[in-house]
């Protein structure tokens, strides 16, 4: 009866938020109310109120978003909440994540974009797909079927005039490994999202996007550096030459990776120097060192 009584409030509460636009609405209130959500995902103990406590947490923030004044609020209250803002500010992607009992994950998304033909937002949900999608590497996906991850950075390229976002993800696969994936983003002619496009160089082929796995005891490193146009990580290793092509015994092995940008492309570099200001000494025209294979 509690929980029927609380699901009620919040239903009219994010129908009170959409009635009228024009009126002046308490950020700070509502965003205290997104936090107390936000931390149930979190805190709850068990999944079925995580799951529960993420699809009331979506639908309110769904009725704020829609909101004129919305776009400008930072949200910066709420801690698990990760938004992601490139620099030409065409667009607010919202993430957050379902940490289950068994140590894995499930990451939602909602993208923010100004629809100009229809003057007012699109609100875009992402749905994470990722425990079905086969060869990830190679897949452009849609939104209804994205490869979930809590993005942590962006930045922008051009090809041809057409701007891609870069994208830096973190997914805690399970237990014993967590990975890393660098995907692209982009928005069609007539306004569609649209992730993943052959912008990744590895030996004689391309991806679409770019995973990595290792053990969930250590911490990789994955950075953009501008001045370079390097994307730069720890190179990948296991941990005994036994384990090798067992994810969750691989970490850093205190060299580094590169893809270096060149010609609308990103270029796989092996071992480069770690002041990332000289060539790389070797180049290799295979997709291991660190790289994940060609499952997911």
């Amino acid at each position: 009866m509690k929980t029927l009584l609380a699901l009620s409030i919040c239903l009219l509460s994010m129908q009170l938020y959409a009635q009228d636009e024009k009126q002046e609405y308490n950020f700070e209130e509502i965003e205290k109310d997104l936090s107390r959500l936000c931390a149930a995902i979190i805190s709850s103990d068990t999944d079925i109120k995580k799951t529960h406590a993420s699809f009331i947490f979506s639908q309110k923030l769904k009725s704020v978003l829609i909101l004129d004044k919305a776009y400008d609020y930072s949200f910066e209250n709420i801690e698990t909440l990760k938004q992601i803002v490139p620099k030409d500010k065409s667009f607010k992607l919202f993430i957050w994540a379902i940490p289950y009992t068994d140590g894995t994950y499930k990451y939602f998304g909602l993208l923010q974009k100004y629809n100009k033909d229809k003057k007012k937002y699109d609100i875009i949900s992402l749905l994470d797909k990722s425990s079905s999608i086969e060869q990830a590497y190679k897949k452009v996906l849609t939104p209804d079927n994205w490869w979930g991850a809590y993005y942590y950075n962006c930045f922008t390229t051009k090809v041809k005039k057409k701007t891609y976002y870069v994208m830096f993800g973190w997914d805690g696969n399970n237990k014993l490994s967590n990975k890393k994936v660098i995907d692209i983003m982009y928005i069609t002619k007539n306004g569609q999202i649209r992730f993943g496009a052959n912008l990744f160089k590895v030996g004689r082929g391309y991806k679409k996007r770019v995973f990595f796995e290792f053990s969930s005891e250590v911490v990789m490193s994955l950075k953009y550096h501008a001045r370079t146009k390097r994307i730069v990580f720890d190179h990948l290793a296991p941990l005994e030459p036994n384990l090798k092509g067992q994810r969750q015994f691989y970490g850093p092995d205190l060299s580094l990776d590169a893809f270096q940008y060149k010609k609308g492309k990103w270029k796989f570099l092996s071992d480069i120097e770690q002041n990332n200001s000289a060539k790389p000494k070797v180049k290799i025209d295979s997709p291991g060192h660190g790289l994940t294979p060609n499952k997911k």
